[in-house]
């Protein structure tokens, strides 16, 4: 046997919730300043609904200004000097042809400066 709440687990003393006494709610021991009666406010589905489709809608407003952001302002596109200017550019291309920066075997020197001469 079951209940809508799950199976009963004390067949004998089973009582179902519409079968049970109303509740009544005492204020005994509850000092009276602390007391505070509340009438039951049953919330409407109308606001809920309300709440729920204005925070969708300020997400979505969200995003769609996050992604105008990112197109509006795409990333610089990297030229083909690695982003250096054209001063930084020249410096670099002449530290590539610095004798300094050879490597120390003789042979290797001379292949390196034919290699580089080819691209000249």
């Amino acid at each position: 046997m079951s209940t809508d709440f799950g199976p009963v687990l004390d067949r004998q003393n089973a009582t179902h919730v519409k079968d049970m006494p109303p509740l009544v709610v005492t204020t005994t021991g509850i000092p009276t300043e602390e007391h505070v009666e509340v009438p039951p406010t049953p919330e409407k589905r109308s606001h809920r609904t309300l709440w729920i489709s204005l925070a969708l809608v300020a997400v979505i407003a969200l995003a769609a200004g996050v992604i105008a952001y990112v197109f509006s302002n795409p990333a610089p596109v990297p030229t083909g000097r690695m982003g250096l200017s054209d001063s930084a550019w020249s410096e670099y291309r002449a530290g590539e042809r610095m004798v300094g920066l050879m490597p120390v075997a003789t042979t290797a020197a001379a292949d390196w400066q034919t290699y580089r001469a080819g691209e000249r």
